[in-house]
């Protein structure tokens, strides 16, 4: 019972929709990504660098600065 209680408090509706986000941003950025460059390898990794940078620069995630840090660096080279 209590569990299903904590599926209605703001929480977890919140990270459900930082989740979504980061994947439809993962998503658009493949779209893009492959429309836009006509090497399909070069624009696949850079979606997935672009994909495993917004899921952990989502605020329910617990991401280290270290690794914030050289995802940022990794996204600045990649674009």
């Amino acid at each position: 019972m209590q569990k299903f209680k904590q599926l209605f408090t703001s929480e977890p509706i919140e990270q459900i929709l930082n989740w979504s986000f980061s994947i439809l941003c993962a998503i658009f950025s493949i779209i893009f990504f492959i429309l836009t460059i006509t090497n399909v390898y070069i624009a696949i990794s850079q979606a997935i660098i672009f994909a495993i940078s917004g899921v952990l620069f989502c605020p329910k995630v617990k991401t280290p600065l270290a690794v914030k840090v050289v995802l940022g660096i990794l996204l600045v080279f990649a674009t």
